[in-house]
């Protein structure tokens, strides 16, 4: 049957069907998304006096929540074992109660917590039932997404004290998620060196754990723990329990790189002026290894097809590769150009994103699009452009100004990183500001020039900006080609 349509119409018009039919039936409907399909099959049931059983109400329950439809499955949870004129002779068992628990999880919104624990006490208190290790840490990333961490090593005390729950990699990981999204993570890594000691307390871990905990610490934005535990203990916890590095850990590790690379020119920044040159070698050389560090992630794990063949690289590991170019040649950005260009122009790197744009509501106007990118590229990029690409330049814009556009909701973002869409919450406003603060930093930026250039506001689109075109031409005509654009 290719609809939910044809499978109700089948209900209706074929005679002396089970209850394990109808229960095939619900399973059909939610692949097929049929949420309306689910309901109407409900009251078949009911007009046909079914008495139904514990497996035909959780398949239900558990369709709704698979289309989505949260609000739909608690109404009809309420209408079979809450309401008293329920004339379901059936109490629910830790199958169905599990299933309304893990649909507050899915939703992913902390004001789910109450709800979640409503139905955990009627699991515990009012039926009776036992909980497993799955109720424990459904639970426990629901207090995660609460910010809940009071109740939440209330759960994980529980779990540890009864004699039946035996503390998996399913458990650790939805403990050490309420630490990471708590930010609590001198806890986060006690408990997993805890669970990481040869014999009695080794917990065989998967990439969920390690992303987990890699995603706290870059949360936490304490950079010396994060150096410290990715140069130290991160290695030695992929090899014991045998995880290997590709596609989402390897593009933390390079956030993870990036991240320190702009915490080293951040402190480094206020006392550069008395810096000696000996401190500025070193700020240098532990840039540069960071950057190697980069290269080789980048070539040896994440993309090493690469090397020989056309391979799709996602763009948010593309925007990694140029934030570690421009930061590696911080204090002279000319010197990031060749490095910048071999990633631009790799005939084997297949990306979607270009610079270059059409105007959303004037296709006949073409834009420098700085949606998709983190202001120090973007900053990188106006440089290069009236630096190196002048001609390019002017044959794009003609005769017009040069427009750029900075604005870009968060789901569009997401949209731009691929199949990396979780890496966006891992990403704090350093990273990639919000449009107003990338304005503001590409207008502070214009006004460092030789030739300082007014950013204007577009009277056709307000996600659009211009150079003024006054400024633009007498900085053409200041300052040659090739030259560097900031003031000395």
């Amino acid at each position: 049957m290719q609809s939910s349509e044809d499978v109700v119409r089948y209900l209706k018009t074929t005679p002396n069907l089970d209850i394990e039919t109808y229960t095939t039936a619900v399973k059909r409907c939610s692949r097929l998304r049929g949420d309306k399909a689910i309901l109407q099959i409900v009251s078949l049931t009911s007009w046909k006096s079914f008495a139904l059983d514990g497996v035909f109400c959780n398949m239900v329950l558990h369709g709704l929540g698979y289309c989505g439809k949260f609000e739909l499955q608690r109404e009809q949870f309420d209408e079979w074992f809450v309401k008293e004129q329920s004339k379901l002779a059936l109490n629910p068992d830790i199958k169905i109660l599990t299933t309304m628990i893990n649909g507050c999880a899915k939703q992913g919104k902390g004001d789910n917590f109450d709800q979640a624990v409503y139905y955990f006490s009627l699991l515990v208190d009012t039926y009776n039932l036992k909980p497993d290790v799955f109720v424990y840490s459904t639970m426990m990333l629901i207090c995660a997404n609460a910010r809940n961490l009071q109740s939440a090593e209330l759960f994980w005390q529980t779990a540890q004290s009864d004699p039946s729950i035996e503390v998996d990699a399913l458990l650790l990981a939805a403990i050490l998620k309420v630490y990471a999204n708590c930010r609590e993570t001198e806890k986060m890594i006690a408990l997993l060196r805890t669970w990481q000691q040869p014999g009695q307390h080794f917990v065989t871990l998967d990439s969920t754990v390690c992303k987990t905990v890699l995603f706290g610490l870059l949360r936490s934005e304490k950079t010396q723990q994060l150096c410290e535990f990715c140069a130290h203990e991160f290695p030695a916890l992929m090899k014991a329990n045998k995880i290997p590095i590709k596609d989402y850990i390897g593009s933390l590790l390079v956030l993870v790189h990036v991240r320190i690379m702009q915490d080293l020119l951040s402190s480094s920044s206020s006392s550069l002026s008395s810096s000696s040159s000996l401190e500025q070698s070193e700020l240098e050389q532990r840039l540069a290894y960071h950057h190697r560090c980069i290269v080789q992630l980048f070539e040896h794990e994440l993309y090493p097809q690469a090397r020989t063949t056309p391979t799709k690289i996602e763009w948010i590991d593309i925007c990694y590769m140029l934030q570690a170019c421009v930061l590696r040649h911080n204090a002279h950005w000319m010197d990031a150009v060749k490095d910048v260009e071999a990633i631009l122009f790799e005939p084997n790197f297949i990306y979607p994103f270009a610079f270059w744009d059409t105007e959303k509501f004037d296709e006949r106007r073409t834009v420098i699009n700085f949606e998709a990118t983190p202001t120090s590229i973007a900053i990188f990029f106006l440089r290069y452009f009236m630096t190196f690409q002048r001609d390019e330049l002017m044959r794009r814009v003609g005769r017009g100004p040069v427009l750029i556009v900075c604005e870009k909701t968060r789901s569009s973002r997401r949209e731009g990183k691929g199949k990396n869409h979780a890496l966006a919450d891992a990403i704090t406003e350093s990273d990639w500001e919000s449009p107003y603060l990338k304005k503001k930093e590409v207008k502070k930026e214009l006004h460092k020039w030789k030739v300082p250039i007014r950013l204007e506001s577009d009277p056709h689109n307000p996600r659009v900006f211009s150079l003024n075109q006054q400024d633009v031409s007498t900085f053409f005509q200041t300052v040659p080609p090739g030259e560097d654009c900031l003031k000395s």
